[in-house]
């Protein structure tokens, strides 16, 4: 291969090098086979000057596409120009007409306008001077604003206002300034003419200055956030710093109080486009703007709009009222854990949901409660046993210390906070428990083992329950392994009730969650729904076998021998009648179909009794400890109430059901249930006692209880339509009779 002149290798990478400064994003040629064209040419020179117009003609006819659609880049600049140079030195070499040479070479001059003349050959020399001489014009270009850069394929051409000689010939040109958007446009000069031409530049973006009456308010800018406004001072020195003077004498010119309203600027805001902001502050509405800068607006020489709307954004208050009670009263409020003040108290409260908690040396409430505006919303609640969270420990080997999770506990005690409604939650921090364990006051490692004896374990309880804000309920956590251990201990029973969840999800939380709050059911299930009536199952329905006293004197068909068809339509089984009525509230009615005789069918609106009833321990609604907790305090919160006779009566049964003999004779010795009353009576208590004396072996007494419990006739256990105590007790009296034998 014969070289290309070095003097012209030399100019030509330095041209493209220096003078081509490319900008435009490049669009991907076949690059490796334009080179490997231009290098076959540059064989072919000196031996066949004849091939070089073929090997190059798809190489310029690609490139001249690519400066058409304004996308040359710094490598097919180079490549266009070699050819260039190549195409026109093998036309001298063919002698061709002198027209085709001076193509070549106008298009090499249209492509790089500032081309030096050092990379020509005296002849190319001279038929460049007579090309300028014969088709040069002029481009005299103005811009508003002054000062923008002209380039033409990457090469700058200065700043306007610019003056310069071009070949006749079309040319893309491209301005550019700072903060504004970027200009190309296309334009044609014509030999020995001067065109003139203006262009004005549309700003990229502007600066925006507002000011709201609340600082602290989140300004978002097209669905994001963009900052929050802050006082004068603040604002003014967040700005930068040549820009402070300035913006800040702006909106001092407002008349705005500057202890109170807020600034922000919003910067780099594009003109000529719609944009949308919106104004969040708590405590007050969401307000939207939309607005779009015009270019008529703007003050090119200052990248600053004022808007009037923006001048003093308004903010309207949202908030309601939460007038907060308790009884008794004088317990501690508190809104989303900031204390309010001593109950009864009312405050001006967000609008939104907030948790309330109620905290009283007696008891505790939490309530959500959602405020609208302008309303004021009433918040009051039972005060209810109190649990205290004590953490989540890592499984020790045995005499070593236990290892509080901080992380987990935290996780739980979230959960707890966010979701408990059964019980207040008076949550410990790690750093209040290691404190109550240095003090020696938080015996955890003590209840962790399982040797320690149930006396020791009820003295801990209680010691901590104290310690940790008179509390009710101790829960404590245990990992081990994958798996979590929670172990409940009651005030008022020595064993724990051992609960196992999976791992930490919501899901496991949940459903831990969920089973305290189900103890809200405990005080709805001492008592049951009642029709008046002994039923028994027949094919053609529900046949009436007795008629309580209360019932006997209306008038309605509800006899002995009458059947019952259908209950609200339905035909119902006894089993599921006893179910729907467990659904049912104090005061609801019920549709009975009813036949009194061969063809008499009457339809019989009645009214629900409710009757007293135990707990049903066979199948409890959550964890046992949290049930004797809820029922113990139904006894103390009123002890003369209907409910709390049934409660203690529960509470007892509950502490039988767990082996508790001697404690639950304690309990039934207090309950005081009215005399001669069918259901639930003192018969039943007898028949419990009775119970209690024969777990414990004096027989005598047992006895003795089952056949006083024989007196009441019409007692029963569960509900009112459970099970006869007679028969029962004297079930009981033959077994104890037979055993003695």
């Amino acid at each position: 291969m014969k070289a290309l002149n070095p003097k012209i290798l030399l100019i030509a990478s330095l041209f493209v090098g220096s003078a081509f400064a490319q900008t435009t994003p490049p669009v991907a040629p076949d690059l490796p086979k334009m080179e490997q064209a231009l290098k076959e040419a540059g064989d072919l020179q000196s031996t066949q000057p004849g091939a070089v117009a073929e090997k190059l003609t798809p190489v310029l006819t690609d490139l001249r596409q690519l400066r058409q659609k304004g996308t040359l880049t710094l490598q097919t600049i180079k490549i266009y120009q070699d050819a260039l140079l190549l195409l026109m030195r093998a036309q001298s070499l063919l002698m061709a007409p002198e027209p085709e040479i001076v193509a070549s070479l106008r298009e090499l001059v249209v492509v790089n306008p500032k081309i030096e003349d050092a990379i020509f050959n005296p002849r190319e020399k001279l038929l460049l001077e007579n090309l300028r001489s014969a088709e040069t014009g002029r481009l005299a270009l103005q811009t508003n604003p002054p000062g923008c850069t002209l380039t033409y394929h990457g090469t700058e051409w200065g700043s306007t206002p610019v003056d310069v000689p071009l070949l006749a010939g079309t040319y893309t040109l491209r301005l550019s300034k700072q903060g504004y958007l970027d200009q190309e446009f296309e334009i044609t000069v014509k030999p020995a003419e001067i065109l003139s031409a203006s262009r004005a530049l549309r700003r990229r973006a502007v600066d925006l200055l507002l000011s709201v009456n609340v600082s602290g308010t989140l300004v978002s800018l097209n669905g994001q956030g963009v900052g929050t406004t802050q006082l004068i001072n603040a604002w003014v020195a967040s700005l930068p710093a040549d820009r402070q003077q300035e913006m800040g004498s702006l909106v001092r010119q407002w008349n705005l109080d500057l202890n109170t309203a807020g600034f922000f600027r919003l910067s780099e805001i594009p003109v000529g486009e719609p944009v949308k902001l919106e104004f969040r502050a708590p405590c007050y509405e969401t307000l939207n703007l939309n607005l779009t800068v015009n270019e008529q607006e703007v003050d090119w020489s200052r990248p600053i709009v004022l808007r009037p709307e923006l001048r003093q954004v308004e903010l309207k208050r949202d908030v309601g009222f939460a007038e907060i009670s308790s009884t008794p009263a004088g317990a501690e409020a508190y809104l989303d854990g900031i204390l309010l003040g001593n109950t009864p108290v009312g405050r001006e409260v967000c609008v939104g949901t907030h948790r309330i908690q109620v905290l009283h040396r007696s008891g505790q409430y939490v309530r959500e409660v959602t405020i609208r505006r302008g309303l004021a919303a009433k918040v009051t609640g039972d005060l209810k046993p109190a649990l205290a969270f004590l953490g989540i420990y890592a499984q020790s080997p045995p005499g070593t210390p236990i290892n509080l999770l901080k992380n987990d506990s935290e996780i739980f005690a979230r959960k707890l906070a966010l979701r408990l409604t059964a019980f207040s939650d008076p949550q410990l921090s790690g750093e209040e428990i290691e404190s109550l364990r240095k003090q020696g006051t938080l015996p955890l490692d003590r209840l962790l083992d399982p040797k320690t004896p149930a006396a020791d374990t009820e003295m801990f309880v209680k010691k901590i329950a104290s310690d940790a804000g008179h509390s009710n309920l101790i829960l404590l956590g245990l990992r081990a392994g994958d798996k979590y251990l929670f172990r409940l201990y009651s005030t008022i029973h020595p064993h724990f009730d051992l609960i196992e969840i999976p791992d930490m999800e919501d899901a496991s939380l949940e459903f831990l969650v969920s089973q305290f709050n189900k103890a809200e059911r405990v005080a709805g299930r001492l008592q049951a729904a009642s029709l008046g009536v002994d039923l028994l199952d027949t094919p053609k329905g529900l046949s009436v076998t007795k008629v309580e006293s209360t019932q006997s004197g209306t008038k309605t068909p509800l006899a002995p021998g009458s059947i019952i068809r259908s209950v609200d339509q339905k035909q119902m089984s006894f089993k599921e009648l006893r179910d729907y009525l467990r659904s049912k509230k104090p005061g609801q009615s019920l549709t009975l179909e009813v036949v009194a005789g061969k063809d008499s069918v009457a339809t019989v609106p009645l009214t629900l009794r409710f009757s007293g009833a135990e707990y049903p321990w066979s199948t409890p609604d959550c964890f046992a400890n949290a049930v004797l907790i809820m029922l113990q305090h139904s006894v103390e919160r009123d002890p003369l109430s209907d409910e709390a006779k049934f409660a203690g009566l529960s509470f007892a049964r509950g502490l039988m059901h767990r082996g508790e003999w001697k404690l639950a004779l304690e309990f039934l010795a207090k309950t005081n249930l009215e005399p001669h009353k069918s259901g639930i009576c003192p018969g039943t208590v007898l028949y419990y006692q009775g119970r209690c004396y024969e777990e414990l072996g004096d027989r005598a007494l047992a006895e003795s209880y089952y056949a006083r419990a024989k007196d009441y006739p019409e007692a029963t256990i569960g509900t009112l339509d459970g099970l006869l105590i007679s028969g029962l007790a004297e079930r009981r009296i033959q077994s104890l009779k037979k055993a003695t034998r």
